[in-house]
């Protein structure tokens, strides 16, 4: 948990830089964010071993694949959110997403 916080403080830092440096779009730099880690996950998958039993569930059980959506695209849309928000100020952006993170934390486990 706490390497995901740190690999998320990281690359909301990154996002930040490329927002300011090459004048990118909020939208863009979150959509490309989300294309990239869906593309390591996946060749991580491929690599572990995993992958080919993930397709497998989600082909027999397609409630599982539409989870899977329904994550990506309200992970997606949070994401919005969260670049509305950081117009307060990062601090007030990095500690909502780092209370909203934890509470999924604890959901988890509940």
């Amino acid at each position: 948990v706490s390497a995901a916080l740190l690999a998320d403080m990281c690359v909301a830092h990154v996002q930040d830089r490329i927002v300011q440096k090459y004048k990118a779009g909020q939208g863009e730099v979150v959509l490309f964010t989300h294309a990239l880690g869906a593309a390591l996950s996946l060749l991580l998958c491929a690599a572990s071993g995993h992958l080919e039993a993930g397709v497998r569930v989600s082909v027999e059980r397609p409630e599982v694949a539409g989870a899977a959506l329904l994550f990506a695209v309200t992970a997606y849309a949070g994401a919005g959110q969260l670049v509305k928000l950081s117009r307060l100020g990062p601090l007030s952006a990095h500690a909502t997403s780092t209370v909203r993170k934890a509470g999924a934390v604890g959901l988890s486990f509940a």
